[in-house]
């Protein structure tokens, strides 16, 4: 389907009939490729306590950076540490060091 789409600058109207005939298998091969090739676009289906644990995770990784962005709110050491370690996985992250995070 990818090379089937005519050329918008080679023939406009064919070019619009075949994407409103074509547009919903068009976004779900993309999709597909998506999933395929960089591992996004799968729909995960998150109980609700899973989603309010992600928001929370994304709230305080945001409270973080928005900190960061303050001149002078935190020291050029605080500031690196949390760089290395900001998007780490939990388990990593106790691993890197051991005794902090327990």
């Amino acid at each position: 389907m990818w090379q089937k789409r005519p050329n918008y600058d080679d023939n406009f109207d064919a070019a619009t009939r075949w994407w409103q005939s074509n547009r919903v298998q068009w976004f779900e091969q993309l999709r597909q490729v998506r999933t395929d090739h960089r591992n996004i676009g799968y729909d995960w289906q998150f109980t609700e306590a899973q989603t309010q644990q992600l928001q929370r995770y994304y709230d305080a990784n945001k409270f973080l950076v928005d900190l960061m962005n303050i001149k002078g709110a935190v020291s050029d050491s605080v500031r690196a540490e949390i760089e290395d370690t900001l998007l780490l996985p939990w388990g990593e992250l106790q691993r890197s060091q051991p005794g902090v995070y327990e």
